[in-house]
């Protein structure tokens, strides 16, 4: 049962608090000096004392718990919090005693002495002594009569607490309707009239999408899905060294796989043979082709699943990581076309696309068969004659004087010295080769040139191909045709070719190891592609001529809409940059660099970096009242676990809610303490390697953490960190120098008759700014922000003081101010044409608005009106106080209680009104209301119980508090 923190920490207290259970008899020599020390006073509620002694009891015992259950030494911020803790419980329990006195309850002598009889200290041998007893009551050396006092208040205290617990009792009807509040959950389908659905542009009819959706149903399948129980056995290679053992191991772990295999196909209970293993597992409903929770991605997992059937074990044990699995498919779900009530808003989106498209390309058409001459190229047609350079033969050997040539040519032209003779040897043993390729290209050009001749003679080019041993390609090409396959005719050269005339000829060339020349047969200048051949640019144009419309109709609006637009306030001004200079190029004085590495250790300290493991185990408070429960009970079943000994990374691959780290056992990496939550941190930090400690709460949910290793934080040395204090420091020492020039600067040509532009010529001169408003960049500056406020607020001719930007300081002169005026269309084009469309979009809106409403008063069903805007969605299950995730961005729907209320009182199916978001207008029907079991119900039917006795106690107690009378005398104490 949960209680809250403060209810348990008072209840369990009661006795402590009052100090009223004594384990020996104190007398009146042994009692406690008046003044300053156990009998204190910290604090008097409606006439009744806490004392310090009561405070100790009660706070010593809570802040070791709390500690203990931190594994660290609480903050002094943290004993702040716990401090105003205890005093607020301490505070409660004299209020309520106060009130009980005040409705005359009281505490008989029988009463007073059963509950001093619960004390230890009047048992012998573990059983109560009577004599014992009557010894402290009766004893005149017994402090009996100082603390009847306090045992009648403690008496009284119980009394109330039962007093309460009936008054505030929850009747049976209305703890079950809180629990379904609490825990149910619903799902809408939803039409929001927002600015992205509404679309100006051509829409697919009904007829469309569903003639989409038939011809393409592949595009319209869910996912293949499947469900595993699996037993893992691990391969034990840990502390083996050599492939052989490693190979051993795998060998025998496959084995004992297989005979698990053998045993559960052979009708042996899958639970009783995977005990020594760790139990069967259940992946749950999964993507396959997906990564598995628990098991991670595996080709040959996949494989095997799709080859075998349901309700059957896989044939052969799979590798997977660290283990082979033994698995039994559960469940396989081939993928399915989804219904198209279910695909429509895929549907619209792609017939909506087809639509725009054909729209578009008939445009095009239509702008092609108009307007010919602007599609119209060069065609050319051309002989190529080529060869390859290596068929051209010369058998003569490299002499010694074509090397000496060769290398000399190379030493002037690579500017080599004569005195290289290491480089003159490491080239020497190449030059023959590239003689002789000298040659074979002299050959080739002179073979060319020859065919080049004969082609301008006239001869036919088949017969100078034929003669020279060449190959003769006829092309035919027009300007910017895509090339089917490499040509020698292409780039610069191709470009030049549509220029010629026919008979030209270009040549010899090389190429790609090929030599060629080209003849000119002809060019069609004015040839006409194919549409296709040039569909991309009729549709630019057509594009362009949808723009150009566009921006017609815009000046239309405009001028209707004239009085809305004017131009911004401008100023136009003169400017000096006094420029940074390199935080690197500034001197910086030795002893600057020493102090400043002295003055801030923490800069240079390499912060201690922790190796660590995690299992999550995540709650929701949507979840339902015993979701962190669960989740409590799941994480110290598993820290047990870990403490047996079983392998921390397994069962993180298996259980962790961490999805990023899951997969790789938990392994968080390396981490310092600043880059996680503090408590984490905090947590992390305090254990030592190779430790796991207890359970940690975060507001992600529990965590079970395992130090892997850790590296102290270090100081790094001077050295290290000289650059970067030498820029830190010139960094300042920069900006200090620009800005003493540019103050300087400001301060002379602020002064009567002094001349801006001589005075800025040693610094470069003076630039010139056109009329600029707020946010427009200066060329070679960017924005600068001050220009309204600094700039704008001098008088003409009035030089402004140093202002920031980025390169370093301006100084600027206000030349003139350039009021604002009634713009013309031009200036404000952009913002014309979003005013437009966003009217025309919000009036179309209305439109289909207006129709919806229409067609539900008719009784048309709302899934049937919404099929044209692409159906309707189904939202993401939302608890009974919202908010609907999907619809979270809109600030009025989100925090609309009247809708959640609808939701939950209907039934599903039920059309709900229309509501006005900050957004747009949502048309709803609700999808599924699900109601919590009652075995749920009844696992936490007494923990919800508690917690609504808890909240109108603790109501009751504020109006208590306000009424009572409350002094507290510790300084370092205060109520909240």
């Amino acid at each position: 049962m949960r209680h809250s923190p403060h209810l348990r920490l008072l209840v369990a207290a009661i006795p402590l608090l009052l100090g009223v259970l004594p384990r020996q008899s104190v007398s009146a020599k042994q009692a406690p000096p008046p003044g300053r020390g156990a009998s204190e006073l910290i604090a008097v509620v409606d006439g009744i004392p806490i004392t310090n002694l009561e405070w100790d009891r009660l706070a010593d015992p809570y802040f070791a718990e709390i500690e203990a259950r931190a594994g660290r030494k609480l903050t002094d911020e943290e004993k702040g919090l716990l401090r105003k803790n205890v005093l607020n419980e301490l505070v409660r329990e004299r209020l309520w005693v106060a009130d009980a006195k005040r409705r005359g309850f009281t505490a008989t002598e029988a009463e007073l002495d059963a509950r001093l009889q619960r004390n230890d200290y009047f048992k012998t041998k573990g059983k109560f002594d009577p004599a014992k007893f009557r010894e402290f009551k009766f004893s005149p050396a017994s402090n009996y009569r100082q603390i009847v006092g306090q045992v009648q208040n403690a008496v009284l205290l119980d009394k109330y607490v039962a007093w309460m617990k009936a008054r505030y009792a929850v009747p049976e009807a209305e703890l079950r309707k809180e629990f379904v509040k609490r825990t149910a959950q619903a799902s809408i389908r939803y039409l929001w009239l927002t600015p992205d659905v509404v679309s100006l542009e051509a829409q697919a009819t009904v007829g469309q999408m569903r003639a989409y959706y038939d011809g393409h149903a592949d595009e319209f399948k869910g996912a293949e899905e499947a469900r595993l129980t699996y037993i893992r056995v691990p391969i034990e290679t840990t502390g083996l060294t050599s492939d052989t053992l490693r190979a051993i191991a795998r060998a025998r772990a496959l084995g004992a796989a297989k005979g698990l295999l053998a045993s559960v196909k052979a009708a042996r209970s899958a639970d009783a043979a995977a005990r020594e293993f760790g139990g069967v597992k259940d992946t749950g409903l999964f993507r396959v082709g997906e990564p598995i929770r628990g098991l991670g991605r595996s080709d040959a997992l996949t494989n095997a699943i799709r080859a075998a059937q349901p309700k059957q074990w896989l044939p052969e044990p799979i590798g997977v990581g660290p283990d082979y699995v033994v698995a039994r498919l559960e469940e396989h779900h081939e993928p399915a076309v989804r219904p198209f009530r279910e695909a429509v808003g895929l549907a619209k989106r792609r017939a909506d696309g087809l639509l725009r498209e054909a729209q578009l390309d008939s445009l095009a058409r239509l702008d092609y068969a108009s307007r010919p001459d602007r599609y119209r190229v060069p065609l050319l047609r051309a002989s190529v004659i080529a060869r390859a350079t290596d068929s051209f033969l010369d058998s003569r050997p490299a002499s010694d004087h074509d090397i000496a040539r060769a290398l000399e040519r190379i030493r002037r032209s690579s500017g080599i010295p004569d005195t290289a003779h290491a480089w003159a040897d490491s080239v020497l043993k190449t030059l023959p080769d590239l003689v002789r390729k000298e040659r074979r290209l002299d050959l080739a050009f002179k073979a060319m040139g020859e065919a080049s001749a004969r082609l301008k003679r006239g001869e036919r080019p088949e017969e100078v191909a034929r003669r020279f041993g060449a190959t003769l390609d006829q092309v035919s090409i027009y300007q910017g045709q895509p090339p089917e396959a490499p040509s020698l005719v292409e780039g610069g050269l191709l470009d030049s070719l549509y220029k010629k005339s026919p008979g030209t000829l270009v040549g010899p060339r090389v190429l790609r190891d090929s030599v060629f020349v080209v003849r000119v047969t002809d060019v069609d200048a004015k040839f006409l592609p194919a549409y296709e051949a040039v569909r991309g640019i009729a549709r630019a144009e057509a594009e362009l001529m949808r723009r150009t419309e566009t921006e017609k109709e815009a000046e239309g609006y405009f001028e209707s809409h004239r009085e809305r637009y004017r131009t911004p306030q401008r100023w136009a001004f003169d400017y000096v940059l006094f420029r940074k200079s390199k935080p690197d190029s500034v001197p910086v004085p030795e002893d600057s660099i020493r102090a400043y590495y002295d003055q801030h250790p923490l800069e240079f300290t390499v912060p201690a970096r922790a190796h660590a493991r995690h299992i999550l185990i995540a709650y929701r408070p949507g979840d339902g009242p015993g979701a962190r429960g669960a989740a409590r009970k799941k994480a110290l079943d598993l820290l047990k676990r870990v403490k047996d000994g079983e392998d921390f990374g397994a069962l993180a691959r298996e259980y962790s809610d961490d999805r990023d780290t899951a997969a790789k056992g938990g392994d968080l990496g390396e981490i310092t303490r600043g880059e996680v939550a503090k408590e984490f941190g905090d947590f992390v930090f305090a254990l030592k390697p190779g430790q796991t400690g207890e359970l940690l709460e975060s507001k992600y949910g529990f965590h079970i953490i395992r130090l892997e290793g850790m590296t102290p934080q270090r100081l790094r040395t001077l050295e290290e960190c000289r650059a970067e204090i030498h820029g830190v420091l010139g960094e300042g020492v920069a900006d200090s120098l620009a800005r003493g020039e540019a103050a300087a600067f400001s301060a002379a040509a602020s002064k009567p008759e002094a001349r801006f532009e001589e005075l800025a010529k040693p610094y470069g001169g003076a630039s010139t700014s056109g009329p600029l408003a707020r946010l427009e960049p200066i060329p070679g500056l960017g924005p600068l922000p001050a220009i309204e406020s600094v700039i704008g607020s001098l008088p003409e001719g009035g030089v402004s003081h140093p202002i920031a930007v980025e390169a370093g300081y301006v100084v600027a002169r206000l030349t003139s101010s350039v009021a604002p005026r009634p713009a013309v269309f031009r200036e404000v084009k952009e913002e014309v044409l979003r005013d437009m469309l966003t009217e025309r979009k919000r009036a179309l809106a209305d439109s289909i608005d207006a129709a919806l409403a229409q067609g539900l008063r008719s009784g048309k069903d709302l899934e049937t009106l919404a099929l044209p805007l692409g159906g309707l969605r189904v939202s993401r299950f939302f608890p009974r106080h919202g908010p609907i995730p999907d619809l979270a961005r809109d600030s009025l729907l989100s925090r609309d209680s009247t809708l959640y209320d609808e939701i939950f009182s209907s039934r599903s199916g039920n059309v709900l009104k229309p509501r006005t978001g900050s957004l747009g207008r949502l048309y709803a029907v609700v999808d599924s209301l699900i109601a919590p079991s009652p075995k749920q119900y009844a696992e936490h039917r007494e923990e919800l119980r508690e917690e609504l006795f808890e909240q109108r106690s603790a109501a009751w107690t504020d109006r208590l508090r306000a009424q009572g009378k409350i002094q507290i005398y510790r300084k370092d104490l205060k109520l909240e």
